[in-house]
């Protein structure tokens, strides 16, 4: 990991694992991939306070669903560059998720802790809690083209060269 710190006037220097931890409580198990999705975030947001705030819900969303957290700042990356209000016709914040896909995980889309979470529960659905390159492959196109261009690509289909792209 990076030697990455956060830094408040009101505090004094404290690791990026202290500040994860403080923040989801004890018994948590900080791990490499949440200073990853940290450095990465940092790294297109230039601000401390919210690539934390993104580290913590990639890693809360991660927990919650097995999905990895380097995978879905990955997706993050792509979607919205980790820009926590971009928006694009009716997808909105990180994972760039539509208000009626969230919401009908119970889910709501313009709250980052719940756009991350219905974007985690998006490609858990389709596969991406497994370490195949495969099942990765066909969880990025299931979250990006939707169920219906998923199913046809478990019988055998072929995603179109956008979503064969994206994935």
């Amino acid at each position: 990991g990076s030697a990455a710190c956060i830094l408040s006037p009101a505090q004094p220097q404290v690791s990026v694992e202290g500040q994860i931890q403080r923040h989801l409580g004890h018994g948590y198990s900080f791990s490499s991939e949440d200073e990853a999705v940290f450095d990465e975030a940092f790294r297109f947001t230039k601000n401390e306070a919210q690539a934390e705030s993104i580290a913590v819900s990639v890693s809360n969303a991660s927990k919650e669903t097995g999905v990895s957290p380097l995978l879905l700042a990955s997706v993050i990356e792509y979607e919205s560059g980790f820009n926590t209000t971009a928006a694009t016709g009716d997808a909105v914040g990180l994972m760039q998720m539509s208000a009626k896909d969230a919401s009908s995980l119970g889910l709501d889309a313009s709250n980052q802790n719940d756009n991350v979470l219905a974007g985690a529960k998006v490609l858990a659905k389709y596969g991406g809690k497994k370490d195949t390159h495969k099942d990765l492959y066909a969880a990025l196109i299931g979250f990006h083209e939707g169920e219906s261009v998923y199913e046809a690509l478990l019988k055998g289909g072929t995603p179109s060269k956008e979503a064969a792209a994206y994935a």
